[in-house]
């Protein structure tokens, strides 16, 4: 361990650096809720970027680590002696943590602020600290001390006054002091960093009282086992002069590029892994009037049409975007050479097929789009239980559009193609080895489908029925919503794929399905992403959802490497 950190001042303060975050996220007190008025009380406003876990104990909880553990994974008596020789205690004890002052109950976090990059050379600077929360000030400070005298050398040079500490190696300087029940460790190259702790000491300003961080509050759960805030603005803004800079001669419209990257102002998150399954939440924050937001607002999304299926979803996407919309924004962003060219384009097809693709295609998509795959048990080399399905605005316009491009597909293509009786085609491709296809345009939704009795259900329109087969009462909320959504049942699809185990296991020449793939598939249920436009904000969240019956983390690398060590 010595040797991998060699003699270098930068090197040896990541030391104190991991000590405190393994400290910090090695405690067993009770969690609770994280208090605005006062952790959030002592950061200062133009903090960049905040990392915390909701308490010692979740953390503690969440990434599997004991007195000799981490990730649930033992580790040797020699690294826990090594730990030792190196800062003086073992950091997966919790009696020597609190021997050392730390505060097991309470939350701790990473930060950073003021970033920005040097007029000299562009490199970044930024303020980089940790706070800590802190039952005894002398013990901990006397810990750090402790610290810093067996990683001390001649070159450093150390400055100790009453409860704050210093250490300064040519351009590269550390800092350590109390705030109220806190102890904060800052870090920071090329300039000196005493201004921080006197910002915080002074801060009249604080960090919860900015409207846009309490914006994220009121979207993401600052609770979660952990939650970060990033000022994406505070990161953009002195950073996109030095690319536009560089590759405005590359990359011909990059300025544009550039710009629409500005509409992104502020990130929210919080994460939770302590239950088993791992839940994240997000809310970004965008620039009023923002055009992305406007081209994806899902509040005209519907799902007519799909949710009639009666079978359960092995896979579904339901999404809202204006294409006309869509189009227009991009079309702002390419170069003027990419503009010519898309023209031509555009008129080379409108001469050959008598389509404009924008007017008569583009303008005439209402926006809501979806695709699944259902019943996976079902499912073989002929049968996909495959839907795919638009909504449009004009009916009249729609087979409009299909008829010329039909009439233009060729006497060959043509002959696979069949009209019902109740205006659906039907795509004949069974001797291609692809089977038939139904197409139809039912209530301003055009479908196309492969599975007959999904046709015959999305023709009779009852509405909801796809709901009542989902398995899990959160999903169905989710879908029932008008959210964006992304959806994979674990269970349905594997059943999919064990239809095809022979196949694939001749091909691999091992077999690929077999009792240990059942084992490590059935520990996971489904992955649900979901999203919505709310104002000026995108607010999402991602979860997978296990049968690990542990901490999600731990878990997953017990579930792929059972061994008991490392």
């Amino acid at each position: 361990m010595r040797y991998f950190f060699g003699g270098f001042m930068k090197m040896r303060l990541y030391i104190i650096v991991f000590v405190f975050i393994v400290l910090a996220g090695c405690g067993s007190g009770q969690a609770r809720e994280i208090s605005p008025k006062h952790i959030f009380s002592l950061l200062p406003e133009n903090t960049d970027f905040v990392l915390i876990s909701h308490s010692i104990g979740s953390a503690y909880k969440s990434l599997g680590i004991a007195q000799d553990k981490i990730l649930g994974k033992k580790i040797t008596a020699y690294n826990i002696q090594d730990m030792v020789k190196e800062i003086g205690f073992n950091l997966l004890d919790e009696k020597a943590l609190e021997s050392n002052g730390v505060d097991l109950k309470r939350e701790i976090g990473l930060g950073m602020s003021g970033f920005s990059l040097n007029p000299q050379d562009d490199s970044p600077q930024f303020s980089l600290y940790l706070f800590i929360p802190v039952a005894n000030k002398l013990k901990a400070f006397d810990a750090l001390k402790n610290i810093v005298k067996k990683i001390s050398n001649s070159n450093i040079k150390v400055e100790i006054n009453q409860e704050e500490l210093r250490l300064t190696e040519r351009d590269f300087f550390f800092e350590a002091f109390f705030k109220q029940d806190y102890f904060f460790l800052n870090f920071k190259r090329g300039e000196e960093v005493l201004a921080l702790s006197k910002v915080m000491r002074e801060n009249k300003n604080p960090l919860r009282d900015k409207p846009s961080f309490q914006n994220v509050l009121a979207r993401v759960k600052a609770g979660d086992d952990f939650f970060a805030y990033a000022s994406i603005a505070g990161f953009l803004e002195p950073v996109l002069p030095l690319i536009l800079k560089n590759t405005q001669d590359i990359v011909p419209g990059f300025a544009k590029i550039m710009e629409a990257i500005k509409e992104y102002k502020v990130l929210g998150l919080s994460l939770n892994m302590s239950t088993g399954n791992l839940i994240l939440d997000t809310a970004v924050e965008f620039a009023n009037n923002s055009q992305f937001l406007e081209i994806m607002d899902n509040k005209n999304l519907d799902r007519q049409g799909i949710e009639s299926i009666f079978a359960p979803p092995a896979f579904f996407a339901s999404s809202y975007i204006d294409p006309a919309k869509y189009f227009r924004y991009l079309t702002k962003l390419f170069g003027d050479q990419v503009l010519v060219e898309m023209d031509e384009g555009l008129a080379e097809f409108k001469s050959e097929t008598g389509v404009d693709l924008v007017k008569d295609i583009l303008e005439n998509l209402q926006g809501s789009f979806h695709f699944g795959v259902f019943d996976g048990k079902s499912i073989n080399m002929l049968n996909y239980n495959m839907v795919l399905a638009f909504r449009v605005k004009e009916e009249k316009k729609a087979w409009m559009v299909l008829e010329k491009l039909l009439e233009k597909a060729g006497a060959e293509a043509r002959q696979y193609i069949q009209k019902q009786a109740d205006g659906a085609y039907v795509f004949n491709l069974i001797s291609k080895g692809m089977g038939q296809f139904y197409f139809n345009i039912k209530d301003n939704v055009a479908f196309l489908t492969q599975n007959r009795e999904y046709y015959k259900s999305i023709m009779q329109g009852e509405k909801g029925m796809l709901y009542k087969r989902l398995p899990d009462k959160e999903v169905r909320k989710v879908l029932e919503s008008n959210q964006h959504v992304l959806y994979l049942n674990v269970d349905e699809i594997y059943a999919a794929v064990k239809n095809f185990a022979g196949i694939i296991n001749m091909s691999s020449q091992q077999s690929l399905i077999n009792a240990e793939t059942d084992r490590v598939v059935g520990m996971f249920e489904y992955i649900l992403n979901n999203g919505r436009v709310e104002e000026n904000w995108a607010v999402g969240s991602f979860v997978v959802k296990t049968r690990l019956g542990k901490p999600f983390l731990p878990g997953v690398i017990d579930l792929f490497n059972p061994e008991d060590s490392w």
